[in-house]
């Protein structure tokens, strides 16, 4: 029930009968006419369908400045802001609901003006089904969740034919913008994590790209934004494929992911450092009798007689600290392992390291051409195992 205000004449009756009606575009005309003659009532209804997004798309920020201009011409206007407020919960709330039911389309419509407005709920609420790619990107024909969930290879249908048909129907050469971790890249063909994504294997999809990427996307566990043709189903074990690929760029993260953030670079920040002084250790500090092979073991073919060499961290995660500049430093322990299959011996090092990694300068700075690793101390090494070869 709108409340009438200021002057009530035939103009406020023919507003607010049209509202009640439901012809938004005829109340709007006559709502601006009674605005311009100062009277409350045409800025109540203007109010009250902006908020809505009766006739027109949602504007809170207009709604709520209506309902203070009302209020300025008429005290008794005070109600109106409260009730824009009142709109503004019940929008949020609906579209709640609607993502709870996997209404994914209407709980966007329903969360974007107030996403827009800046109000903190709607705001996360479309970032989730933004980012976590319930709804398509701009220009992209299926979102990720939505493939996943009806044609990718890990859905389960009742035949293998059935599985073909909906594929083709549904996803088969849809072009799409996604989201995933760079897991490995080629010149030709990324292969990418997604999530959600499949439980027991290292990728879920791999992008067979149309022209040579930017590799400083790449380099690392990037999240990165692509597009391509939905080209190849896979299995639960094979991944899905898309052809004509493109790197768009770096990725904004999720909420979970920006709160794992911290753990995730520290992990990434130790495998780096860890690489780094494998180098230096294979370079600088092997075993003598690795280098001594016998003659008839050096006359073995190279797979025969390659060693097999690992370095690993046993220090703790937190002896790597991050610096106010945003790079990192630690100082580590690791032990060094060599054998070899063809002589039968194995040996293990303890050493000690520091790892310094500078702050990046640009988003495509990898983390390898940041680091820098020194070894401190090697221990002189102890055999893990030694006699005849079998």
């Amino acid at each position: 029930m709108l409340i009438l205000g200021g002057c009530s004449d035939d103009s406020a009756e023919r507003a607010r009968t049209a509202y009640d009606k439901y012809d938004f575009d005829l109340a709007w005309n006559l709502a601006l006419g009674l605005r311009q003659k100062g009277n409350p009532v045409g800025l109540e209804l203007l109010a009250l369908m902006s908020v809505q997004g009766l006739g027109r798309d949602a504007d809170i920020g207009l709604a709520y400045s209506l309902a203070r201009e009302a209020t300025e011409l008429d005290f008794t206007y005070s109600w109106l802001e409260e009730v824009v407020t009142q709109h503004v919960r019940a929008s949020i709330a609906a579209a709640q609901d609607a993502f709870d039911r996997g209404d994914y389309s209407r709980s966007l419509l329903l969360a974007m003006p107030g996403s827009d407005f800046g109000e903190d709920r709607a705001v996360s609420l479309v970032e989730d089904l933004v980012l976590g790619q319930y709804v398509p990107h701009n220009e992209s024909e299926l979102a990720w969740r939505t493939f996943w969930r009806e044609c990718s290879g890990n859905t389960r249908f009742d035949t293998p034919e059935e599985a073909v048909q909906v594929f083709n129907r549904v996803c088969a050469g849809k072009r799409v913008i996604w989201d995933g971790y760079v897991i490995r890249s080629a010149r030709d063909n990324i292969k990418i994590k997604m999530a959600p994504g499949r439980a027991r294997v290292r990728h879920d999809l791999i992008v067979k790209l149309l022209d040579e990427p930017d590799y400083g996307f790449l380099r690392g566990r990037k999240k990165i934004r692509f597009s391509g043709i939905v080209e190849v189903r896979g299995d639960e074990s094979k991944p899905d494929q898309l052809s004509n690929g493109h790197v768009i760029g770096l990725a904004p993260l999720t909420r979970a992911e920006r709160s794992q953030l911290p753990n995730i670079a520290k992990q990434d920040v130790m495998s780096i450092c860890q690489r780094l002084a494998l180098e230096k250790l294979e370079k600088d500090h092997m075993p003598e009798w690795s280098q001594n092979l016998s003659p008839e073991i050096q006359a073995l073919s190279e797979e025969a007689r390659a060693l097999f060499v690992r370095a690993g961290i046993i220090s703790k995660e937190d002896v790597f600290q991050r610096m106010p500049d945003g790079g990192w430093k630690g100082r580590f322990e690791g032990q060094l392992t060599v054998h070899s299959r063809a002589a039968y011996k194995g040996t293990s090092s303890l050493f000690i390291a520091e790892c310094a990694v500078a702050p990046p300068r640009k988003a495509k700075d990898s983390l390898e051409s940041l680091a820098k690793v020194v070894i401190i101390s090697v221990v002189e090494p102890e055999d893990s195992y030694s006699g005849s070869p079998r």
